[in-house]
């Protein structure tokens, strides 16, 4: 009997690089109503979105779905239908074994619907709305589905929302035409995000008739100048220099305010509310890729605005124009040598890639200086990559950071050797658990650094991971970014074991009682 295993060592990313090899097996499931329980009749699941060639369904009558000529491991469904907030779930096969029991709940949407105002009463129109949500770790996050603007009464309808809190933040729009003193604020007239109300809006509930009131307030200014790289102007023939000011700690919220650099360099930012922000200057092409992807390199990330003008801030703008990154591919004893894909990626996204050559060799073309997380592979059954350096420095996770004007060369190793794992998971009274997650973690973490096992009806998991020193424990679910770095082990758990290549002993795995 072979049992589901989730592996977690190659991003997301690894999909975007080849098409995985066909199978035999397949997926199959049904949609429903998240409040009803009925089945849901024309919902559209994708399967492995960011793979070419990706395969669409759409549930039938009764909800049902399927999906076949699929490869054994890790696969993502992601599930959507007018009026409905759209869901994913991963899906992970066993060879042998296909997965046609699949339940894809899709709640009913919230909608939260209204008017901006100015403080006469006036409808605004153009007037930016973001709603910001909390996270399961507490922080503010961007819950808006795309862009919601003002209409010509200033009227506006967020839709796609799933049932929760929310705090709406408004820019003023065309309010600032007859009065530049006009500022953004919070629901329902709030400058500080301190004396913002949440809206409160149900699963399947429309929220209409809020007014958001837009307030005056003079501001400060805020000047400086950004230093230049040498040969770069302010002015490129794809677009000028400019520098942008966002508040800090509201991931994904966006800008608050940007100006067009002067000729010289300077700029001047008028009407900036008290707070804290992060300042940040963005070249056109090729210095940088803006303010959200690129690494400008000219950043004040805590600027804190008070009650007085703030001058005299210089940004320094590092010179990022894209290199190319050198490297080599090695084989452990007893790997069979084949081409090998290699590609930089940034938030799951693929940034650069290439193929190794007969001797190994590769370049990676265009990287412009940043954060990545590096990761190779082989296209169906063969070697993994298991460690990799950057000059003479180590990539633990594969994260690494490319500096110019030389950043060095890489070296991957590839390994074919694999430790095979299979278990149970039990409470605390020796009952099997199914869908629970056995967690591993390399104590040397390399590029493959983890690998999770999910439980099936009886409690038996199997999972797989290059031979080595192991910190296991379980979990209800999967850490956010439980592959980007170490997680926090629950107290009382992640016991050490070491794993040989080949089979090794099963492993009797008790999960801790909900406290």
């Amino acid at each position: 009997m072979r049992f589901l295993v989730a592996l977690v060592a190659t991003p997301l990313a690894l999909a975007q690089v080849f098409n995985p090899q066909p199978g035999n097996l397949s997926i199959g499931g049904m949609v429903s109503d998240q409040l009803s329980g009925a089945p849901l009749a024309g919902a559209r699941i994708v399967l492995d979105m960011n793979r070419p060639g990706r395969t669409l369904a759409y549930s039938d009558a009764a909800g049902h779905f399927q999906f076949g000529e699929l490869p054994a491991g890790p696969h993502n469904l992601l599930a959507s239908r007018t009026g409905y907030v759209q869901t994913s779930q991963l899906v992970v096969l066993a060879p042998g074994r296909n997965s046609t029991g699949v339940r894809l709940s899709l709640a009913p949407q919230a909608v939260i619907a209204g008017t901006v105002e100015d403080q006469d009463g006036f409808p605004v129109s153009s007037a930016s709305i973001i709603f910001l949500a909390r996270s399961a770790q507490g922080e503010l996050v961007s819950a808006s589905q795309g862009g919601i603007t003002s209409d010509d009464r200033g009227r506006f309808r967020a839709a796609g929302l799933a049932g929760g809190h929310y705090y709406l933040h408004a820019e003023p729009g065309m309010a600032r035409n007859w009065d530049a003193r006009y500022a953004a604020v919070y629901y329902p007239a709030a400058l500080k995000f301190e004396d913002a109300e949440a809206i409160e809006a149900a699963s399947g509930q429309e929220r209409a008739g809020i007014v958001v009131r837009l307030v005056l307030s003079g501001g400060v200014r805020v000047q400086g100048r950004v230093d230049l790289p040498p040969g770069a102007a302010v002015q490129q023939s794809n677009g000028r220099a400019q520098v942008g000011l966002a508040t800090i700690g509201m991931p994904g919220f966006g800008r608050v305010t940007t100006v067009l650099l002067a000729d010289d360099g300077t700029f001047a930012l008028n009407n900036v509310q008290p707070g804290k922000y992060r300042l940040e200057a963005s070249l056109p092409p090729p210095y940088s890729r803006g303010f959200t992807t690129g690494p400008a390199g000219a950043l004040e990330p805590n600027l804190e605005v008070g009650s007085s003008d703030i001058t005299g801030i210089v940004l320094k703008v590092e010179d990022s124009r894209p290199l190319d990154l050198p490297g080599k591919v090695v084989f452990e004893a007893g790997t069979r040598a084949a081409p090998v894909f290699v590609f930089l990626a940034q938030r799951n996204s693929v940034q650069a890639r290439t193929t190794s050559q007969e001797d190994g060799a590769f370049v990676l073309r265009g990287v412009r200086p940043g954060k990545y997380r590096l990761d190779a592979a082989i296209q169906g059954e063969g070697a993994r990559g298991v460690s990799a350096r950057l000059g003479e420095a180590d990539l633990p996770y594969g994260s690494l950071e490319v500096k110019g004007p030389h950043p060095g060369s890489l070296v991957i190793t590839m390994s074919s050797a694999v430790a095979r794992v299979e278990g149970v998971i039990v409470d605390a009274a020796g009952h099997p658990l199914s869908g629970k997650f056995a967690l591993f973690r390399a104590v040397k973490p390399g590029l493959q650094p983890v690998a999770v096992g999910t439980s099936e009806a009886d409690g038996r998991f199997w999972a797989e991971m290059p031979p080595g020193q192991y910190r296991v424990w379980l979990a209800a679910s999967v850490p956010a970014g439980f592959r980007d770095g170490p997680a926090d082990v629950p107290p009382g758990q992640g016991q050490l074991v070491t794993f040989v290549e080949g089979d090794n002993p099963p492993l009797q795995l008790a999960m801790p009682a909900a406290k």
